[in-house]
């Protein structure tokens, strides 16, 4: 595409500057960054299931939620017996080291799992996340969240308006609608309602899996996740 994209418009008055956002964005940070404080003074949290948890994150087994929505974005098979929901930040680094194992468990499990990802952006700590979840919801409404995805955490290091842009274009992007949508109040909306789901099931960190309902913290390697699938799927099937 030759055309070059329209400069794009910040986003006026947004849901996360009302006050009770900012309180509640204060009280999720000091959560989250208390375990920092607890390993800068020796103390290590214990690593549940095999997985890697984020600080402070324990992965005891916890009641099983449902957090399957059918407006956020899937990827796999529609019928897939395993469902992965991730609530994700794209500037958590953590959240990027997973991003490729999510993508080869799909090339090797394409009949048995499928993931819906959800926007836990977490401000107080990331300053781009809202901006790039706002950009990659813009992204799906063109069916190209998943590639916008990608992006973003191929580019995590330069989160802001000059990587959407360059992402709008590559992906050959509506930039009008693209520019547009960055103000618009349904997606502003659906991010709201992404945070406030998490924070009612008890997510207090990126990346957050529900696998089925069941909930694990942190990110996990590859072989541990071939576990929790073959293990979900027994749990499936005996039901």
């Amino acid at each position: 595409m030759d055309t070059v994209a329209p400069e794009l418009l910040p986003i006026k008055k947004p849901w996360y500057k009302q006050w009770w956002f900012i309180v509640l964005v204060i009280i999720l940070g000091l959560w989250l960054v208390l375990p920092w404080f607890l390993q800068l003074f020796g103390y290590q949290p214990p690593a549940s299931n095999g997985f890697t948890a984020l600080p402070g994150a324990t992965g005891e087994p916890t009641q099983v939620v449902n957090m399957v929505t059918v407006d956020d974005p899937q990827i796999g098979f529609s019928a897939a017996p395993v469902t992965i929901v991730e609530f994700g930040d794209f500037e958590c680094p953590f959240c990027k080291q997973e991003a490729p194992v999510l993508k080869q468990l799909l090339s090797n499990y394409p009949d048995t799992i499928k993931i819906i990802f959800r926007d836990f952006p977490v401000p107080a700590i990331h300053v781009n996340a809202i901006s790039a979840a706002v950009a990659a919801n813009c992204a799906a409404n063109q069916g190209k969240f998943w590639e916008f995805h990608d992006g973003l955490y191929a580019g995590q290091d330069n989160l802001g308006l000059s990587l959407y842009n360059s992402l709008v274009q590559s992906l050959k992007l509506n930039t009008a609608a693209f520019s547009s949508c960055l103000n618009s109040s349904a997606v502003v909306a659906e991010i709201e309602q992404d945070f406030t789901d998490g924070v009612s099931a008890g997510v207090r960190g990126t990346p957050t899996f529900f696998v089925n309902g069941h909930k694990i913290e942190g990110a996990i390697p590859y072989d541990v996740w071939v576990q929790i699938i073959t293990a979900a799927v027994a749990e499936k099937f005996s039901n």
